[in-house]
């Protein structure tokens, strides 16, 4: 089977848009398919720092893989290089708002409007640019003419913006279109509702086959007429990777004597809540059951600042060890020598079955995986992931004894560490590894 893949994130991007595509085509090779993968090769160098732009885990996973980095125009590269320019100068650092002024905190969210609809504006501008640099493409529209199947995925628009293309000029080859995201979302203003609505139903009207990366999203993103052609294809893990990440104990940066807790990634200033962590740790650290010099919180992303504000606030800046933005194999590293690894997200009524990549990520290893889910709902998919595994809690905000649970499981897993002593995994977590969704995957394509 002939295969071609439009992702606009792609290996070695460092960006977790470019992991789901290029594990996903990694696989289908191995499993014996022709695989073309198609993305933007500008994308990574525009808006992220040089030494932290390249993936080296996905890097090696694309060695024997045949990949068409399509270039922006000129033009578009001119109008990026000079927008990150004006956005560097003018970036905001979330920070802890009751120690700011008012003047700062209404300047500070003026720059982030600013932002938000520059950003809104150019990436209207890459998705046009793109789609018509994919078209001008001779290789391109051969692999189309050859090609048994294109799987397209969001975001952004442009690659499912190609699919609906092809489809309208009645190309005969399969269009299978991947929703890592939903594109509507509940905090979309109206008229850009509207058009993420209309693309939603256009995708779902035209392609061939739906997949959503959980069944929330596609609840929200597929209508009941059209369910009978998707599928709930999960984002998942390589235990491949392990093969290339360092040990950080070993090589020093994190003390191996310590009871280690990390979170890698972003919190959204703070939808993503940790605080209720750190309230039930800075408890356990006043009543002593927790020695402050056992103990360290690694953190690496995107909020250095914001998260130093919040450790401030609850009095636990001497274990947070904040290392900032670092490369993909690190923060993986960091994870692996954790004891507690965090998965963060939210689950509301206009937002269900959001599903970090990272929680698949962190089933490769030996720690126990703490989902923090900000909810009113309650019983979230995340939980009922999770719910296979002793070594694993869902904490979920609106639950009566939540707080409770959650010191009683820090607790545990803190004693168990300073005795060299861990759970086994009760359930089996083979179905997520990537080998087996890209069976997964095929099969659906297949049939």
């Amino acid at each position: 089977m002939k295969i071609v893949l439009l992702s606009y994130y792609f290996a070695p991007g460092n960006i977790i848009g470019a992991v789901r595509f290029t594990k996903l085509s990694k696989y289908f090779q191995q499993l014996g398919c022709d695989v073309t993968a198609y993305c933007g090769n500008e994308n990574r160098w525009l808006f992220l720092d040089t030494q932290v732009k390249h993936d080296e885990i996905l890097q090696r996973d694309i060695e024997n893989l045949q990949i068409c980095s399509v270039s922006h125009s000129q033009l578009y590269q001119y109008l990026a290089s000079k927008i990150k320019i004006s956005i560097n100068k003018n970036s905001v650092e979330v920070t802890d708002s009751r120690n700011v002024s008012q003047f700062l905190l209404l300047k500070n969210a003026l720059k982030r409007v600013l932002k938000k609809n520059i950003m809104l504006f150019l990436s209207l501008i890459q998705d046009v640019d793109f789609t018509v640099s994919i078209f001008s493409s001779k290789a391109f529209r051969e692999d189309i003419k050859a090609a048994d199947c294109i799987i397209t995925t969001y975001g952004p628009y442009s690659p499912h913006i190609i699919g609906l293309i092809l489809k309208v000029f009645r190309s005969k080859v399969q269009w299978v279109a991947d929703f890592r995201d939903p594109i509507h979302q509940p905090s979309d203003p109206v008229l850009v509702a509207q058009f993420h609505r209309f693309l939603e139903w256009a995708v779902c009207r035209y392609a061939d086959k739906l997949v959503c990366v959980s069944s929330g999203y596609l609840d929200s993103v597929v209508a009941p007429k059209y369910r009978y052609k998707s599928e709930i294809i999960t984002n998942g893990f390589d235990a491949a990777d392990l093969d290339s990440l360092i040990s950080e104990k070993e090589s020093n940066l994190i003390e191996s004597d310590k009871f280690l807790i990390s979170y890698t990634g972003t919190t959204y200033a703070g939808r993503r809540d940790l605080s209720p962590l750190l309230e039930v740790l800075n408890k356990l650290i006043e009543k002593r059951v927790i020695l402050v010099d056992k103990i360290e919180f690694h953190y690496a992303g995107p909020e250095s600042v914001y998260i130093s504000g919040l450790f401030d606030r609850f009095g636990l800046n001497s274990i947070l060890v904040n290392h900032g933005m670092v490369p993909r194999k690190q923060a993986l590293s960091i994870n692996k020598a954790s004891d507690i690894t965090i998965v963060a997200t939210w689950d509301d009524e206009g937002h269900r079955g959001v599903l970090p990549g990272k929680l698949y990520e962190l089933m490769m290893f030996n720690a126990a995986v703490l989902a923090m889910v900000s909810t009113d709902i309650g019983n979230s998919e995340i939980s009922k992931i999770l719910a296979n595994s002793v070594k694993g809690l869902c904490f979920e905000s609106n639950q009566q004894d939540a707080i409770q649970q959650l010191e009683d499981f820090v607790l545990v897993t803190y004693e168990a560490s300073l005795n060299n002593s861990g759970s086994e995994v009760a359930g089996s977590f083979d179905s997520f590894s990537y080998p087996e969704i890209a069976k997964q995957y095929l099969s659906f394509i297949k049939n």
